[in-house]
């Protein structure tokens, strides 16, 4: 459903969007969709060092090219970055430039929720729209009294060469600076050689690969107002220094900072729940050789303004409103020019409750980037009962091409099409059972779908679009807390991701590259007053290293234990080891993975 293309290879990227106010005391519509939700507590018990490895933990799939810190592709529904929006309190974080996110940005530890949406379209009233999935982060905001909390540790991958592969330290405190004012602060940082064993052919080697510097600093300070009004401004910044190794003479240094300020009226003319959030997200990338005049660097600042508003809770719908504008300046020498792009969302979502039983939720937006424009609708119907839940959804995607799949020097495609698609689900959620699981069928279609892949005739990787694609499979997700000390959690993810129609004809009906067929998560917590036990592994099936489908990697299994002493008030030291019996396999061909390694740290709270 094209309202107007009025140019077909201007500068249009994703549309920057609210997702929502953190923080805010507002009620929210009952959204016709299903959340993986996890807190806190769920990230701290698995001892987590960075959101990739908490996302692999969970059963969602990420391929990383080595150790910490490095490139790292998170895959849901067969799709990867652009194509997964990450929203930092209500803040897009994917970046106008590529869509790429360093997900090793996040500081974990400061993270309050984590909320996953599979589906094309999320329903959330200022959610950005887009075509595979959305993150939902939230971190802590409010405070009732002083806590201080602060994690140290050490890791290795028993190498001779490089016997302490990595050491960390967190910290953080929040508190209140009056009876209505809190903040919250926090800082990390990270120092890893990512030099590792593996092993082929019967024998040891050492992998000494990149070195990897990386760190956090950031703030939030809340107010509330008399009157129920209340705001809060948040800033971020983090710095990346990485030496890409084998024998390399320089260093790519990342340096992002994003500051939100948010107003949030819970009662706007008692009748709206209403936040305002204005935002600037700068992000700053240097290939450092050693000499100014051919660094390339990309400089890049983001500007938005998003209201978002809701009625407040009738007994027959909800009605929710979001505006967004955002205008994005860039200065790259990879497209080797200067770039403004305007962008906006205007997006309304109304819920409808037939009876005690029934609701029907009918989200639309309709967006423009450069000088596109489109639209994207989705229906969605849900049954509740007090033992299932069943959620029948149709939804059409939209992904502009980024600046640089349009115009990066030497490999850009000027002639890139917007990517469209549709798609459906049903889910099923049974809760109050013996055995509580949600499992969902989908089926996504999409047509001008774009993928950097080698061209037929010089083999150069290119940005093009393949005419249709093809993503249908399941997700069975399961939790069940056996007793007050045993809790069970579990992902299973299959994905068939078919090309069914391309210009190169040796190429129909293949599978895209890189994407597993199947992953899957089993992990359990056994908690006790004086030590916590976490064992989990992770199943990733075979992909294929081409487009043309000549040859599998094979599948692997990653396991992974620890425990934390609980017993005491204030310090818990806690032992993990990760990839305990895999000694050889591959994430991406001729990479050697990671073996086995140790992770030994205290935590301190108070």
């Amino acid at each position: 459903m094209k309202i107007k293309r009025l140019i077909s290879a201007v500068i249009p990227v994703i549309v920057i969007m609210n997702a929502y106010s953190a923080g805010s005391s507002k009620k929210t519509l009952s959204l016709v969709e299903y959340r993986q939700t996890f807190t806190q507590e769920d990230i701290s018990r698995q001892n987590a060092k960075s959101l990739p490895d908490f996302l692999t933990k969970i059963g969602i799939c990420s391929l990383s090219l080595g150790a910490y810190g490095q490139g790292t592709a998170v895959i849901i529904r067969g799709m990867q970055s652009p194509s997964i929006c990450i929203v930092l309190d209500g803040v897009i974080l994917n970046s106008t430039f590529d869509g790429e996110f360093d997900y090793y940005s996040i500081n974990i530890a400061s993270v309050e929720k984590l909320e996953i949406v599979r589906g094309g379209f999320t329903e959330s009233v200022g959610a950005g729209t887009s075509s595979t999935a959305t993150i939902y982060i939230t971190t802590k905001k409010n405070a009732d009294g002083f806590h201080f909390s602060g994690d140290v540790f050490a890791k290795t991958y028993f190498s001779s060469k490089a016997p302490l592969d990595a050491a960390g330290l967190s910290i953080a405190a929040h508190g209140l600076i009056d009876k209505s004012t809190s903040y919250h602060v926090y800082g990390r940082g990270i120092l890893a050689e990512n030099a590792f064993r593996y092993k082929t052919e019967n024998k040891w080697y050492t992998n000494e690969d990149t070195e990897v510097k990386d760190g956090n600093l950031g703030f939030t300070v809340s107010h509330k107002i008399k009157n129920g009004h209340s705001w809060f401004i948040t800033d971020n910044f983090y710095a990346k220094n990485m030496n890409p190794g084998s024998g390399s003479n320089y260093t790519q240094k990342n340096y992002d900072n994003s500051i939100s300020i948010t107003y949030s009226i819970p009662q706007f003319m008692d009748a709206l729940n209403w936040d305002t959030t204005w935002s600037w997200i700068s992000n700053h990338k240097i290939d450092d050789q050693g000499n100014e005049d051919e660094n390339p660097n990309t400089d890049l600042n983001t500007f938005t303004l998003t209201t978002t508003a809701e009625m407040l809770n009738s007994d027959i719908f909800h009605q929710g409103f979001g505006l967004s504008l955002a205008a994005s300046t860039l200065n790259s020498t990879h497209t080797g020019g200067r770039y403004f792009l305007p962008a906006g969302t205007f997006k309304s979502t109304t819920e409808f409750f037939l009876n005690d039983t029934f609701s029907l939720s009918a989200p639309i937006a309709l967006m423009f980037s450069g000088l596109n424009l489109d639209f994207a609708p989705k229906l969605g119907l849900k049954a509740a009962t007090d033992y299932i839940d069943v959620i029948i959804a149709g939804y059409r995607m939209v992904r502009f091409p980024t600046i640089d799949e349009l115009y990066q020097r030497n490999y850009g495609n000027k002639s890139l099409q917007p990517e469209e698609g549709i798609g459906g689900e049903l889910s099923v959620n049974m809760h109050d059972v013996i055995f509580p699981c949600t499992f969902t069928v989908f089926a996504d279609y999409y047509t001008n779908k774009i993928s950097w892949e080698a061209t037929s005739s010089d083999s150069t990787v290119k940005p093009r679009n393949l005419e249709k694609v093809l993503c249908t499979g399941f997700t069975l997700t399961f939790q069940k807390q056996f007793t007050e000390w045993l809790l069970i959690r579990g992902t299973g993810d299959y994905t068939y991701a078919q090309k069914r129609d391309c210009t190169d004809s040796s190429e129909k009906n293949k599978r895209i590259a890189m994407l597993p067929d199947f992953t899957a998560s089993l992990g359990t917590v056994i908690t006790t007053k004086i030590v916590n036990v976490t064992a989990d592994f992770s199943f990733t099936g075979s992909r294929y290293i081409d487009s043309k489908n000549t040859k599998l990697l094979d599948p692997y299994i990653l396991f992974n234990a620890g425990a934390e002493l609980t017993a005491l008030k204030i310090f818990k030291p806690y032992i993990r080891v990760d990839n305990i019996f895999n000694k050889s396999y591959e994430i991406f061909y001729g990479s050697p993975a990671p073996n086995t390694s140790l992770t030994i740290g205290t935590k301190a709270e108070w």
